[in-house]
């Protein structure tokens, strides 16, 4: 069904002009896409983000995790730790050797910052031994260090 913008038949020179440009849009088929293809791939690739591989080692077996999935695992194992939410997470390495990690968080006002700092550190490195196997550094302070960037009246994990 048409719709009338004609007004009972009378129309002023913008209302036409308005018309014939909307039926060009409509009627135009983009046959250069393929012009764009390049540009649009760039804007892809300057958007992704590189990952390093991390030497993991089992016996006397080695292998890499790109430090994309050690982040994502480190994330699911701190994430049930309650009233911190995790900011972000930054693995540390030496050409592909895992060093230590930067754990940055938000807590919920009145958390003993000492204790959730050492659930912390425990949940991570039971996941990096699952990851990268026994030859890991030891977490240590040093190693972990979990950095509050953050403290909110509500739980964090909640928002």
């Amino acid at each position: 069904m048409a719709i009338d913008t004609n007004n009972g038949g009378s129309s002023s020179p913008t209302d036409r002009d308005l018309q014939v440009a909307t039926q060009a849009l409509r009627d135009h088929t983009d046959e250069r896409w393929v012009e764009i293809a390049d540009s649009m791939l760039a804007g892809v690739l300057a958007r992704s983000r590189p990952s390093h591989p991390v030497r993991g080692q089992v016996g006397s077996e080695s292998f890499h995790v790109s430090d994309q999935v050690l982040t994502n695992y480190l994330l699911a194992a701190i994430d049930p730790i309650p009233q911190v939410e995790v900011d972000a997470i930054n693995i540390h390495s030496d050409q592909d050797r895992y060093t230590g990690v930067t754990i940055v968080i938000s807590v919920q006002h009145g958390l003993s910052l000492v204790p959730v700092a050492d659930m912390i550190r425990e949940a991570a490195e039971a996941c990096l031994i699952d990851m990268l196997g026994r030859s890991t550094p030891p977490i240590t302070v040093s190693t972990m260090h979990v950095h509050v960037e953050d403290v909110t009246p509500e739980d964090p994990s909640l928002s």
